[in-house]
Formats: C-alpha cells, sequence, structure tokens
C-alpha cells in the first residue's frame, strides 16, 4: 500500500497490508538545508511499519534547493520547493543523503526505490544519463551500508514508461538495481476499466529485462490505483476531482481491486503497492483511512483469496471470460472468474469439483445449478 506518511497524520490502514511505501523520506524533506536533518517523520513511519510487521520501501529522490542543479526550478506542485525536480549540483552531497537515510535504518528498512516517475517533467525534469548516474551512485552507498538491502529501479508513469526503461537500461542502468518498478496505472480517463490491461504490460517489460539478460530481476509494481468516489456515509464527501478522469462508483471500484490484484498475481507481478491509503481523491479508504469504502473491503478480501495459495494459470477464453487458477495450502483447487462483458452466462467444468461461491464483499453460497451469472465482479469458486 502507498502511504501518504505520518507528515499527513492519516491512521495506519486497518486491512492487512505486507508493505508500505513512503514519500516522507525524499531529500528536500529530510535535509531541506544542508547539514539540518529531520527525520521525525520517517522515524514515526518506519516505527509503526515494524509494530504491523510491514515491510518498507522508502523512495529516494527530490533534490532540496540548496543541493539542486537547477535550484530557481519551478515545480507543478505549489507543495514543493523549487528544483526538487533536478539531480543533484553535486554527486557528493546525494551520496552523503543516501548514506545517511540507509545507515539511520539499517536493519529496519530493507527496501529502497530510486527517484519517482522520471519520465514525467513534473518529477524529473533531467536527462536518461544524469539518471543514470544517480541510481548508480546511491545502488553503491546503499550495498555498502547494508549488501541485503533491495534497490527498486527508478518506476516510470505507463505513458511511454517501457520505452523509457529500456533507454534507461541501455544507456547504462541495468546493474543499478535488483527490482524492476512500473506503475501499471489503468488508462484513468477510460469510460470503462481495463485492468487487464497489465497483463500485456508485464509481458513487454519482461521482454525488456530478457532481452539484456536481466531475466532473473523480478517486476514490483510500486503505485497503481483508481480515482474512487467516496462512499455515500462519507464525513468528507470528495467532489472535486481533475478534469477528465473517470471517477469509479463503488461496485467498479470493486470490480478494479479484485481484477487487478488478480490479473497482477498472473503476470507474474511479485509486489503490488495500491496507490494509495488515505489520500482523498485516489483513496481506497473514506475520511482519511477511517471509513470503509465497498473497494476497501474488497481489498482485504482478494488479500484471503491470494495469500498462501500457489498459481498455476490463467486463461482468457473467446467469449471474454477469464479464469485465474491457484491451489490452497491444502492442496484444494480454487478459481477466481470474471467476464469483460456486462453479463454472461458460465458453466461449471465438472472436473473443477467445486461446490461454493465467495464474492469480494466476503459473501459465501452453495453452489447448485451447473452454471453461474458472470459479471465484472472476480468471485471464487472452490
Amino acid at each position: 500500500m502507498n502511504l501518504a506518511g505520518s507528515a499527513w497524520k492519516h491512521p495506519w490502514p486497518t486491512v492487512n497490508v505486507g508493505a508500505v511505501r513512503i514519500f516522507d523520506s525524499v531529500w528536500a524533506k529530510v535535509e531541506p538545508q544542508k547539514g539540518n536533518w529531520d527525520f521525525s517523520h520517517v522515524d514515526e513511519d518506519v516505527a509503526q511499519a515494524r509494530q504491523h510487521g510491514a515491510d518498507v520501501d522508502l523512495v529516494l529522490d527530490a533534490s532540496p534547493t540548496w543541493a539542486s542543479a537547477r535550484p530557481t526550478e519551478t515545480n507543478p506542485f505549489a507543495f514543493q520547493a523549487l528544483g526538487t525536480r533536478a539531480e543533484a549540483k553535486d554527486m557528493a552531497d546525494w551520496e552523503n543523503y543516501v548514506r545517511t537515510v540507509a545507515t539511520r535504518y539499517k536493519g529496519r528498512v530493507h527496501v529502497y526505490e530510486m527517484w519517482n516517475e522520471p519520465n514525467m517533467k513534473s518529477n524529473y525534469s533531467g536527462d536518461i544519463p544524469h539518471l543514470v548516474q544517480l541510481c548508480r551512485s546511491a545502488y553503491r552507498v546503499l550495498k555498502q551500508v547494508d549488501p541485503t538491502i533491495r534497490v527498486i529501479s527508478p518506476s516510470p508513469a505507463p505513458g511511454g514508461g517501457p520505452e523509457y526503461l529500456r533507454a534507461f537500461i541501455e544507456q547504462g542502468g541495468g546493474d543499478t538495481f535488483d527490482v524492476l518498478g512500473f506503475h501499471f496505472y489503468d488508462n484513468l480517463s477510460s469510460p470503462r476499466i481495463h485492468p487487464e490491461s497489465l497483463v500485456g504490460t508485464a509481458q513487454q517489460l519482461r521482454h525488456i529485462l530478457d532481452s539484456f539478460n536481466l531475466t532473473t530481476k523480478p517486476i514490483w509494481d510500486t503505485e497503481s490505483g483508481y480515482y474512487i468516489h467516496s462512499a455515500p456515509g462519507a464525513k468528507a464527501y470528495i467532489k472535486n476531482y481533475p478534469a477528465n478522469i473517470h471517477v469509479l462508483a463503488q461496485q467498479e471500484a470493486v470490480d478494479a481491486v479484485g481484477r487487478s490484484y488478480a490479473l497482477a498475481w498472473a503476470a507474474g507481478i511479485e509486489r503490488f503497492y495500491w496507490y494509495g491509503w488515505g489520500e482523498p481523491a485516489y483513496a481506497i479508504v473514506d475520511d482519511n483511512g477511517t471509513g470503509m469504502k465497498d473497494a476497501t473491503r474488497a481489498y482485504a478480501t482478494i488479500t484471503q483469496w491470494l495469500l498462501g495459495a500457489t498459481y498455476e494459470g490463467v486463461t482468457h477464453t473467446q467469449s471474454s471470460e477469464w479464469i485465474v487458477k491457484s491451489r490452497t495450502e491444502k492442496g484444494q483447487e480454487q478459481y477466481i472468474v470474471w467476464t469483460n462483458k456486462d453479463k454472461e452466462t458460465f458453466t461449471i467444468p465438472k472436473d473443477w469439483k467445486v461446490s461454493q461461491v465467495d464474492d469480494l464483499t466476503g459473501g459465501h453460497a452453495s453452489i447448485t445449478t451447473p452454471t453461474i451469472d458472470l459479471t465484472g465482479t472476480p468471485r471464487l469458486l472452490h
């Protein structure tokens, strides 16, 4: 789960999360003036994560004004200081930042992620060679501090993201990361959700890694999600969203959560950090983390379906049915099924030997007929 971090005073998630991605660690926040360090928020984030047994991914980016290669450069995000989109002017300052953070959290933080969405000019104004330089020096310093640290590559936004990663690796970035990061956002302006697109994107990324003999490196989705309407009973009902964005209704958000996680699993994506918890317009939860949406319950349920199970295969039929097969820890076969169509009658194969159907709200029912109606909402047959 992506968290806003303690700086935004949002409570810890009320659903089970195995790992959290935090931005309180960016350079401009922890060293706003040279030598003037402030780790108060990161300390709290890390302490909370350890208390809840969650792994931590700290993001390293955003040069403070004093260290920026372009200190007068403006930023489209009003809350950020000047120059944060630029690389460091002096690599020694950047390395000192990376070393200071890694040393402080040695043994407590085991994952660090390089520059967020560098293919977006709103996040990074430099070129790829400078990004490779940043990543190479950071990788070296992190491994010096703790060889067990896992380093995630810069995670691009989807628009042109695969091409950007290919160029990054071609220009020397292939030996600067242990994990390939990517943001598998669906087309947020589309009138219909299509999380199924992440399967093809994952295949494209895997092909890129294979072409550079980086086959063993895993792929993580460090950020993706949807704009979701507030639940009817929310205390702070969000009304203002960006223009030309499709904001999901409650049931559509349930579909998006279930299908996204089932398909990411099928696509071989080892981690999927949902975006996000507590940030109002994008949140999977209401009222800064204190009010549940239907999507919040769906997240908790899909977690139960997947954790501990062994993935066995995915099938996409010509009639638009999707079937993700897995096996429980006890060896029982189970199937997550849905359709891209509005509704479809599905004949349950006799060799499945299933007797129960579960839904993403936590409901259970016995299977009493050889057919069931499928919709865009995943259900578990077991």
